[in-house]
């Protein structure tokens, strides 16, 4: 059965990093901005930034690690709200693949049906890695914007 893509939702998952040495940054989302530009009168599109929109944030994750950004709380609840039919979670480097797992089970919750896809530098190095979760469905491999949906 083909699925109807109309929303999309392309995610920064939150950051994670030890925090003896935590600091702090916002990169802004230019790599999801050039996915989104060339689409945005053909889908309903949001970008949700989770390291920005939850920066004051800095909660235990692991032992001695901090994590960045909302909480899976206030993630679930801005996944569920906009209903994507696909969500894209951009995952720039391999050490946040934990983080970008986790939000991956947080939007397959709340959105069993869409279409999930990872993009960035994890899934381009390790995509096998990524591919075992089965909650994701696609990988993008090399630069997203010049395969992804038009």
């Amino acid at each position: 059965m083909k699925r109807t893509i109309e929303k999309i939702m392309l995610l920064i998952p939150p950051l994670t990093m030890p925090a003896a040495n935590a600091v702090k940054r916002i990169v802004p989302p230019l790599s999801l901005a050039a996915l989104a530009a060339p689409i945005k009168d053909k889908y309903e599109i949001r970008i949700l930034d989770t390291v920005m929109e939850g920066f004051d944030s800095a909660l235990p994750f692991a032992d001695g690690v901090v994590r960045i950004g909302l909480t899976d709380e206030d993630i679930a609840k801005r996944v569920a709200e906009f209903n994507p039919d696909l969500i894209g979670i951009s995952v720039g480097g391999t050490e946040l693949y934990p983080t970008a797992h986790a939000v991956l089970a947080l939007a397959r919750e709340v959105c069993p049906c869409a279409v999930t896809v990872f993009g960035g530098v994890y899934p381009t190095t390790q995509p096998e890695h990524a591919l075992a979760n089965p909650n994701l469905d696609y990988c993008m491999i090399g630069e997203a914007d010049l395969s992804f949906p038009r």
